[in-house]
């Protein structure tokens, strides 16, 4: 397909999921107050803990409090993409729409990048407009002062355009990850359970419920430091909080690039092969038995 036609398939995709996204206010209200459920559990359960024990001994350099606020910023990006993309196909199989555009020319490849970009426009408002503010409002209400201290004290104006740049990279990890598991979709049905241990997986090793130093303990030395050079969703976290809830001077480029940005994008890139891979290997086996227009 050639890149501008393939382009405006997409452009087209994209725009039909986000319509039809709208139509379903009732979830969009219910993941709104999830969220916000889970800031006021974590800023509970962070304040309790900061009262009762140091910091230092949890391996961290911050508070409870902050490390699992940052981790559901995170997260708020994210989960719901790839949810979202892992059900795309089962969703318009149960349509009846997914035979018809198969048949006409709109790839399963397609469907499912459309499926995630549009749901990533829904999580990037709702984080910018609602959950962002949400923390901000919680961080001032707790004597915080974004750039001095609080939740946001390491954070300048300076940094913004590495950090967007941080978010994007684990974007494009997430979607790898997300076209990983939804390729499963093509042979099989019901992969719910499996995306949720999955995504549940990866929020336990990326430190979204407690750090992963805690690991070592239990796994041996060193098993946090692998973790978090080896696996991008876990150093892109890692980069956020060094970044934000540290206040003082930033290490230079060379420094971040060979402690975060390198490994990022060797993870990105081994995971970006193997989901290809996968998803043709399991489009060819659909093909030869007849199944990929009828799901």
């Amino acid at each position: 397909m050639h890149p501008v036609h393939y382009a405006k398939v997409l452009k087209g995709a994209v725009k039909r999921n986000l319509q039809v996204d709208l139509n379903y206010k009732f979830q969009l209200v219910t993941d709104v107050i999830d969220m916000l459920l889970i800031i006021v559990a974590f800023t509970v359960l962070g304040a309790f803990v900061d009262d009762a024990a140091d910091p230092g001994e949890l391996g961290i350099d911050y508070g409870l409090q902050g490390f699992l606020l940052m981790g559901v910023l995170f997260w708020a990006l994210y989960q719901r993409a790839y949810e979202d993309t892992v059900a795309a196909l089962p969703e318009e199989a149960s349509r009846g729409t997914i035979g018809f555009l198969v048949t006409n020319n709109v790839s399963l490849s397609t469907l499912l990048l459309a499926r995630n970009i549009a749901s990533m426009v829904k999580t990037l408002l709702t984080t910018l407009f609602i959950v962002l503010p949400v923390l901000l409002v919680v961080d001032l209400a707790q004597g915080g002062m974004p750039g001095q201290r609080g939740l946001f004290a390491g954070f300048g104006l300076g940094d913004l355009p590495l950090i967007v740049g941080v978010f994007l990279l684990i974007w494009v990890f997430m979607l790898m990850v997300s076209l990983l598991v939804a390729s499963l979709n093509i042979v099989s049905k019901r992969i719910t359970p499996f995306a949720n241990m999955v995504v549940t997986a990866l929020k336990v090793l990326s430190g979204y419920y407690f750090p992963i130093e805690a690991m070592d303990g239990y796994l041996g030395t060193g098993v946090a430091l692998w973790l978090k050079t080896h696996i991008p969703i876990i150093t892109g976290l890692v980069f956020l909080r060094d970044m934000v809830l540290i206040p003082g001077p930033k290490p230079g480029f060379g420094v971040l690039w060979n402690t975060y940005l390198e490994p990022m994008l060797v993870g990105i890139l081994v995971t970006g092969v193997v989901a290809g891979l996968l998803y043709k290997y399991l489009e060819r086996k659909a093909q030869s038995w007849g199944t990929l227009e009828f799901y």
